[in-house]
């Protein structure tokens, strides 16, 4: 029974229900006219007791006197009673109206502190991102593999905070930072390595398999290459395996996607839906995090946002050679000759 009882007790922490509650604008004031209520009944009760027994009257004597003020009839002008219910809607749509200002206010004082708080950049993108690399990779010129456990220990120091700023100037971004694959592209904001070979780009978890980094003489085109290996299904979903390479001989890849609250797994629509069903009971997961995992092998870019591989020749044109990488009908040397052929952004 403690087990079960301490089971449930672990859900309901870690779905942050109470912290929802107490910090959302209108029910804290529910809570606390609630708490108050409560507080002011019991108050009351021990002030008839004490009476009670210093004046030795019955309790009961007193509590029902207590009740007359609430049960007995008396006459009031109808003119007091229209006034009183005025000032009472007044008040409670002023009210009302001050916990949506307030609300609205924190909201977007909340979004002006993020942009305040965020490190100041005033270079372009493709400088921002040479240098990282050279922090990441001294010495290197030209292009060079890496391991799987090498890639993680280089991509901690490429990717490492600060990589979202407040940009300031013409040629400024305060995302410098960006994946790219054929038509689909991303600024990345949020790197973490959840293993030796494993880490997480934003929301997609990639097991690296490879990686090549390219220093090319022209700052601006240099790029890192990453191939991921395929990873297991979570086990939520009933996924077959001929679906699976069916999507991948159409897309080129497969991924699927949940959520993540504390460390239970649900579905993607749990997640939309921002709660779940754990053990038979429906958990707030408003705070749950969602997750992008590769049931097949995948490849991308890394490369600086003003680069010239963020542009419609790279996104038309690419999209078949990442698929033919992964199936060895394509070789990287005549991906890096292509992507070295294209101009730097203006």
């Amino acid at each position: 029974m403690n087990f079960k009882i301490s089971k449930y007790y672990q859900v309901f922490k870690e779905s942050n229900f109470y912290k929802n509650i107490w910090t959302d604008a209108v029910w804290s004031k529910v809570i606390s006219a609630g708490i108050i209520t409560v507080l002011g009944s019991f108050c009351a009760t021990i002030f008839l007791l004490c009476k009670s027994l210093i004046l030795n009257i019955p309790f009961r004597d007193l509590y029902s006197n207590s009740l007359l003020f609430f049960t007995e009839s008396t006459k009031v002008n109808n003119t007091l009673i229209s006034l009183c219910i005025l000032i009472i809607l007044v008040a409670l749509f002023f009210f009302s109206k001050s916990i949506y200002l307030k609300s609205t206010l924190y909201k977007n004082k909340d979004n002006r502190n993020f942009e305040e708080d965020l490190p100041l950049i005033t270079e372009h993108s493709t400088s921002f991102f040479s240098y990282r690399i050279a922090k990441a990779f001294p010495g290197q010129r030209g292009l060079r593999w890496y391991d799987a456990e090498e890639a993680n220990k280089r991509l901690k120091i490429l990717l490492k905070e600060p990589i979202r700023f407040r940009a300031k100037g013409n040629y400024a971004t305060g995302d410098p930072i960006w994946w790219f694959r054929g038509q689909r592209a991303m600024f990345i904001d949020i790197f973490k390595p959840l293993s030796k070979t494993k880490i997480l780009l934003g929301i997609e978890q990639i097991e690296i398999e490879k990686m090549a980094v390219y220093v090319s003489d022209s700052y601006y085109k240099s790029f890192i290459y990453i191939q991921a290996k395929a990873e297991e299904p979570v086990g939520i979903y009933d996924l077959k395996k001929d679906d699976i390479e069916l999507y991948k001989e159409m897309w080129g890849y497969y991924t699927e996607e949940y959520g993540l609250l504390g460390k239970r797994i649900i579905t993607r629509q749990e997640y939309d839906d921002g709660a779940a069903i754990i053990n038979g009971k429906i958990i707030d997961a408003s705070n749950s995090e969602l997750r992008v995992r590769h049931l097949t092998p995948y490849n991308f870019i890394i490369a600086a946002k003003q680069s010239p591989y963020n542009s419609r020749n790279f996104m038309r044109e690419t999209g078949v050679m990442f698929d033919d990488l992964l199936k060895n009908k394509f070789e990287f040397e005549s991906f890096l000759i292509y992507l070295d052929s294209l101009e730097k952004k203006e």
